[in-house]
């Protein structure tokens, strides 16, 4: 009777444990979403509504696209995934602007014909970077459900025991939740 009511308790247990496990992977979703919507919308309102001569708005929105999509994958302990995408966005950002600058340098103008190239590098870094942190909003709750998927749910475990210095026997027993 009592293993019976023991496998009863931990699929009583287990049960609710999907339902949470959703709603970390829909938050984590969220928290991605909004992570990257909100800067890049407030440092496009600001440099559209903006002189257009300041940098405030554009480190705006690089920070939004690279930063915005780990906050969800670090709400739900996933951080080292997080950082590894915004690594990558990182990496795409100052390769689009190290040949821009290169080609272009601190005098260029908007008249001057190799700004067509340097604008040329930025744009496609810009839009690596913003497919990147698409990928990653779009995989975030898929990642969180496989991963919470794949750790140990809640449960007990019996094994026999030998602890050879003391040359005795017994019984381990381990619980999870």
């Amino acid at each position: 009777m009592r293993p019976a009511l023991a496998l009863l308790a931990a699929a009583l247990v287990t049960a609710p444990a999907a339902a949470q496990t959703d709603a970390v992977a829909q938050r984590a979703y969220r928290q991605s979403l909004w992570g990257t919507v909100i800067p890049v919308a407030a440092g496009a309102t600001w440099w559209l509504a903006g002189p257009g001569e300041e940098s405030g708005p554009g480190l705006l929105i690089a920070a939004g696209l690279v930063v915005g999509p780990t906050f969800g994958y670090t709400s739900a302990g996933m951080s080292g995934r997080g950082w590894r995408g915004a690594g990558i966005r990182t990496g795409l950002t100052l390769l689009s602007f190290l040949p821009a600058f290169a080609i272009c340098g601190w005098d260029c103008g908007p008249n001057d014909p190799a700004a067509d190239w340097a604008w040329l590098f930025v744009a496609t870094g810009s839009g690596l970077s913003l497919a990147s942190a698409i990928y990653d909003i779009s995989r975030v709750e898929r990642n969180v459900t496989r991963r919470n998927a794949t750790r140990p749910g809640p449960g007990f475990s019996i094994a026999p025991m030998y602890v050879p210095g003391q040359r005795s026997f017994g019984v381990n027993l381990a619980v999870t939740f």
